[in-house]
């Protein structure tokens, strides 16, 4: 008898000590690219408030985050609202978890000097580092004066390369966005078409799978509110944070402040209100970029809009 007393005693202090030490947090990796927009994860990181077990993936490509993605390399993944219509067409339990920012003229169309109007880019080479959002943007500034985007040459040149002189890229403009936008107007580069003509249309977003486990999910509910908190710091211009920005995207404090004002993050709130479903202010956006894209042949796949924005990731979060 008193055997069996030690045994169950000795048996309760292991489970006691289980209970104690607990599983270790999954691990979630998230894929970035070098988008000013994105930097506030970093900012978190570098403030130790992003959860240790969220791994931040940087790609050098846009397309190497969507391939990654999708080949299920990354549980989530920053992109533009055309680029998640364009994974939604080979994942079809895509959730778009959380609305980033709107670009509002930090993405551009920049052109070498001399070059001043979108009618100058007939019959030019154009690079573009996304053939999603990069090619949707040229066309949108090709429809603005009625053109075919067809009277252009699309030329694919990666992110990485994009702050190297037209010259030396081949090129006679650039869709690009910040830090490069910086950069290159800096040289004497010509901006003639950005995000600011189009509102609403050039989205950043993160999206995961719906069938992503719930303990990973919970890691990407913790990694929103993390998120909404560096966004303020950003937008109080907290010094620290704008130092982490500067740093990264090798451009002065002046450059990030002026970069931050041609972007608008939407805070909790308005993300609740636009991730839900059944009457957002993205249904009618949503609609509208499926159908562009579709006339420029960027959608080939059927696509169901209807179950696109989610919630979950910031329905319980404070504001």
């Amino acid at each position: 008898m008193k055997g069996w007393r030690r045994l169950l005693v000795w048996l309760g202090l292991l489970g006691i000590l289980a209970g104690c030490s607990g599983e270790p947090p999954v691990s979630v990796t998230i894929g970035v690219n070098r988008w000013l927009g994105y930097e506030p994860l970093f900012v978190a990181r570098a403030n130790q408030s992003l959860p240790s077990s969220v791994r931040l993936a940087e790609f050098t490509s846009t397309s190497e985050g969507m391939r990654a993605f999708r080949n299920g390399a990354l549980d989530a993944v920053a992109v533009t609202l055309d680029e998640a219509l364009s994974l939604a067409q080979l994942v079809p339990d895509l959730s778009i978890g959380l609305v980033v920012d709107y670009s509002d003229g930090a993405d551009v169309l920049l052109a070498r000097p001399g070059l001043k109007r979108v009618e100058d880019m007939v019959g030019r080479r154009v690079g573009v580092d996304s053939l999603v959002v990069g090619a949707y943007l040229l066309g949108r500034a090709f429809d603005s004066r009625n053109l075919d985007i067809r009277q252009t040459r699309i030329v694919h040149v990666p992110m990485g390369r994009h702050n190297l002189d037209f010259s030396t890229l081949n090129v006679d403009a650039l869709v690009t966005f910040e830090p490069y936008r910086s950069q290159q107007l800096a040289r004497g580069a010509v901006q003639i078409f950005s995000s600011a003509n189009v509102p609403g249309e050039i989205t950043d977003v993160l999206v995961f799978r719906r069938s992503l486990p719930k303990d990973k999910q919970r890691q990407l509910q913790q990694v929103a509110q993390t998120w909404f908190d560096a966004v303020d710091r950003l937008l109080r211009y907290d010094p620290a944070a704008i130092a982490v920005v500067a740093e990264r995207q090798a451009l002065t404090p002046s450059q990030v402040r002026e970069a931050l004002e041609a972007m608008k993050f939407p805070g909790v709130r308005a993300n609740r209100t636009l991730l839900n479903p059944a009457d957002s202010e993205l249904n009618p956006v949503l609609e509208r970029l499926a159908a562009r894209m579709r006339e420029m042949d960027l959608l080939t796949r059927p696509v169901r809009l209807d179950t696109l924005l989610d919630d979950r990731l910031v329905r319980e979060i404070k504001s």
